[in-house]
């Protein structure tokens, strides 16, 4: 439970940045998080972190549609995933094994 606790505590500090880019896969994953404020903040040259996941067991993005279309099938490929221009809102653990982290599109 620490661990998902731990990757809950990250993804919640970057609760104004966005995911900027990507590379890798299941193995080692590493986002790009773009929070520039947050960066500025250890140093004035800085403004993106790196966070490198291992062993992702499952990621997914479940979208929400305008009109609300049920069934709507999960993305679960890195590159589909990944390829929109997506914000960090927030994040939660789920049932205890799950980190849930909440994203919305930039406009």
């Amino acid at each position: 439970m620490e661990a998902i606790e731990n990757i809950k505590d990250v993804f919640s500090i970057f609760h104004d940045g966005g995911i900027e880019g990507w590379e890798g896969d299941d193995k080692l994953l590493t986002l790009t998080i773009g929070c520039t404020y947050l960066a500025e903040r250890i140093n004035p040259q800085f403004n993106v972190f790196y966070v490198e996941l291992t062993g992702v067991e499952k990621l997914e993005l479940h979208p929400w549609t305008l009109p609300v279309i049920d069934n709507t099938p999960a993305l679960t490929r890195p590159e589909d995933i990944f390829k929109g221009d997506i914000e960090i809102t927030s994040c939660e653990v789920v049932n205890e094994v799950s980190c849930y982290i909440f994203i919305s599109a930039r406009r």
